[in-house]
């Protein structure tokens, strides 16, 4: 996965060349920031870091957010139970139940 931002940044030809067939042969993912919290952690991120370093951490910890959500296991009366506390469905109108 290379994020939009990394891609901009490659500046050297040969290298550019590189990832273009990387990506041809499905080797490697051409990656957006698209969400809501995904942009305002980018843009938080931002202020002290480039765009490139800013794009890869905001990826990485959406990952790590959305694979902790799903390998934890539930709680006392049936809430999933993930890094940042309880959640339970019917607090989150239009998610599935798992």
């Amino acid at each position: 996965m290379v994020p939009d931002e990394v891609i901009a940044e490659i500046a050297q030809a040969d290298l550019q060349q590189i990832i273009a067939e990387a990506m041809a042969a499905g080797h490697v993912q051409r990656e957006s920031i698209s969400s809501p919290d995904e942009l305002a952690l980018f843009a938080e991120l931002r202020r002290v870091l480039g765009a490139g370093e800013s794009s890869c951490l905001t990826l990485v910890l959406a990952i790590i957010r959305k694979r902790s959500f799903l390998n934890f296991g539930r709680g006392e009366g049936g809430d999933i139970i993930h890094a940042e506390g309880a959640y339970h469905p019917s607090d989150h109108p239009g998610y599935g139940v798992l």
